[in-house]
């Protein structure tokens, strides 16, 4: 008769853990990453050369960039604290604010919405720009960075 612990072998934490230091973690935090950019650059994109009333008045790009900003809310939330403090000149306190502004139903939460997709967003997509250059391990899906 066989012990439990022949029977169920423990694996070894370096392929079955999510450490700090460990590929999965690495994994996951440049997927946040890439969310967040992508998320960023699609916002950008929809917004670029749009008045707030036109935006706001087209239901198929509201949504869209909508969808997009929260993305990027839970990204950034997600993105773990040591990550952050790497990435300072992210802010990543404003993008808790957002999930709550983006039912905006009036002109007040609208402005407010309207200021995070034309300021927070392209500050926001420069600094990841510039984290990429001096951070590639940061962003990276290859171990071997």
């Amino acid at each position: 008769m066989s012990t439990p612990q022949q029977e169920h072998p423990q694996p070894t934490p370096r392929t079955t853990l999510v450490t700090p230091q460990g590929f999965g973690y690495r994994l996951w935090v440049a997927g946040l990453l890439g969310n967040l950019h992508d998320s960023g650059f699609a916002v950008d994109t929809c917004v670029a050369g749009q008045e707030q009333e036109t935006l706001f008045s087209s239901q198929l790009t509201r949504q869209q960039v909508l969808q997009c900003l929260k993305v990027m809310a839970q990204s950034a939330e997600d993105v773990p604290p040591a990550i952050k403090a790497l990435m300072p000149g992210i802010d990543w306190p404003a993008f808790r604010a957002i999930l709550p502004k983006l039912n905006a139903r009036n002109n007040q939460e609208r402005e407010a919405l309207w200021n995070v997709m034309t300021t927070l967003v392209p500050i926001t997509l420069r600094a990841l720009n510039r984290y990429r250059k001096h951070r590639p391990e940061l962003f990276s899906f290859n171990p071997d960075i």
